[in-house]
């Protein structure tokens, strides 16, 4: 059963304790996740309260690890191997030309959400920005900015430089 098809007080129960949660471990936020925001962190799992028996399940990616993505499977490159930054996957970059904002319906917890976004890094800054426009905006999907290809691709370039393939994963 999907976590939307439960009843009323088994989602307002999740909510209330996920709530308590943030309050508890972090005070500073009024989202959760179970990984640590930086400006190397190219993914993150969120949670976010929507309301009195409702919350977001979030998956916020970059566009240059949601381009390299794309780019890999279409090259070849299965799930769970280590990202093989070639110029054919640079190459491919562009195929990605804006930023996303997309529903979930196959979500098992709450309201999924995957935001794709055109930045270095999911730092606690810019996870506090999309998330605050979110909801100051009445929760409707915010509009989302074009992509340059050429930063997606120098992104990339550098991170191979740098050896840094394993912030990257398929």
């Amino acid at each position: 059963m999907r976590w939307i098809e439960k009843p009323r007080h088994e989602r307002q129960n999740d909510v209330y304790e996920l709530t308590q949660k943030i309050f508890e471990d972090s005070p500073d936020r009024f989202w959760l996740s179970g990984d640590q925001d930086g400006p190397d962190q190219q993914i993150m799992n969120i949670l976010l309260p929507a309301g009195e028996d409702i919350y977001y399940n979030i998956v916020m990616m970059t566009a240059q690890l949601k381009a390299s993505r794309m780019a890999a499977y279409s090259l070849g490159q299965l799930p769970g191997e280590r990202l093989a930054i070639t110029p054919a996957l640079l190459n491919s970059l562009g195929m990605l030309n804006q930023e996303l904002f997309i529903l979930d319906h196959e979500s098992e917890k709450g309201i999924g959400l995957e935001i794709v976004l055109n930045v270095k890094g999911l730092t606690h800054a810019v996870i506090d920005e999309v998330l605050g426009r979110f909801i100051d905006n009445g929760q409707i999907p915010l509009q989302m900015r074009p992509i340059n290809p050429y930063d997606l691709v120098s992104r990339m370039a550098k991170a191979r430089e740098e050896k840094q393939h394993d912030n990257y994963p398929i």
